[in-house]
């Protein structure tokens, strides 16, 4: 009937986070255990599985979330020239559904993320400084036999022109594993998607810095190139959405300045021209723009003694929404 409610709901949120750092000129390491609880309920008019109304429905449902594991690295200054950083870490994760008194729903999933990593950074005179890495990522004990492995490499070179220019050209591989929430929601607006695949991607990037008078300019060329994007999806007209895997890349430039006032304040601004496309099988005919084209940034900072006061505002123009499975339109900024 007209004025009832859609959906009535109450959000529990519950996190208890630890965590136990160390720290001195070579080593670095923490330990941390984290978990948190979250809890969805209240009545449902309108069931959006089925389509069905339902006028005296009771929607009920908990999760719960737990992460441990270590972060350890060692860091060597082989020589006046060169420094050295190898470390690994390990987290294991837990995501479990608990019964409610409307539900019976109790999955549990687990996995265990490992790292191995090293870098290398090397200053061959008193302009150029180059920076290599590599990380080796892999997976154990992951529900439905999904285990993953990925060698990702990065690489930097700096350059610096005279006392106040320099440039940079950076080159790095990413690899981001789907989150248990990403893949087994349990609330009544998300599909589940179970076989999510991890995202892989490369990131290129050229530079160039300034300081002068207060400012610090910056302006940089910049190309990402991502296999298997992790995004959300929606189809017009419908209240569910899932996570989906589709190719993404975009290329642009940016132009920013941080400029140091007086008295505790500072300010900065930027703009970002861009072209970000997606390309999904569910959306047959290839690359299509996503996001807005044009990005401008501005703030302002204080800062006195242990306080800090920010206010930023960000202008996105050029926009489009891209609807599952259907072509961009434009829509205001």
């Amino acid at each position: 009937r007209i004025g009832a409610l859609y959906n009535q709901r109450k959000y529990e949120t519950k996190q208890y986070i630890t965590q136990l750092n160390y720290r001195d000129t070579d080593w670095k390491g923490s330990l941390f255990f984290n978990t948190g609880t979250l809890e969805f309920m209240g009545p449902s008019y309108f069931n959006s599985k089925t389509g069905l109304k339902t006028p005296n429905g009771r929607y009920h449902s908990r999760e719960k979330n737990t992460t441990y594991g270590i972060d350890l690295q060692r860091t060597w200054q082989v020589n006046p020239k060169a420094t050295a950083i190898l470390g690994f870490d390990l987290v294991h994760e837990v995501y479990a559904e608990l019964a409610t008194p409307v539900s019976a729903d109790h999955a549990r999933y687990t996995r265990n993320n490992w790292g191995v990593f090293g870098q290398w950074e090397q200053k061959f005179d008193e302009k150029n400084t180059g920076i290599f890495g590599l990380r080796e990522t892999w997976t154990t004990g992951a529900a439905r036999g999904q285990n993953y492995n990925n060698l990702s490499a990065s690489g930097q070179w700096l350059h610096k022109l005279n006392r106040d220019n320099s440039l940079y050209l950076n080159v790095s591989q990413s690899f981001v594993m789907p989150t248990f929430s990403q893949m087994y929601p349990n609330n009544d607006r998300q599909k589940a998607a179970p076989n999510l695949k991890p995202q892989k991607g490369v990131n290129y990037e050229i530079g160039w810095k300034k300081n002068h008078g207060g400012h610090t300019w910056k302006a940089a060329l910049f190309h990402i190139d991502i296999k298997d994007n992790i995004t959300a999806s929606v189809e017009r007209g419908k209240t569910e959405y899932k996570y989906v895997n589709e190719d993404f890349r975009n290329t642009g430039i940016e132009l920013s300045d941080e400029i140091r006032g007086t008295h505790g304040l500072s300010y900065h601004w930027g703009v970002t021209w861009q072209n970000p496309q997606t390309n999904n099988t569910d959306r047959p005919g290839g690359w299509y723009r996503t996001f807005g084209k044009v990005q401008l940034t501005g703030g302002v900072t204080y800062q006195k003694d242990k306080w800090t006061s920010s206010l930023t505002a960000t202008y996105l123009a050029s926009r489009v929404v891209l609807p599952s499975r259907e072509k961009p339109s434009a829509v205001k900024p």
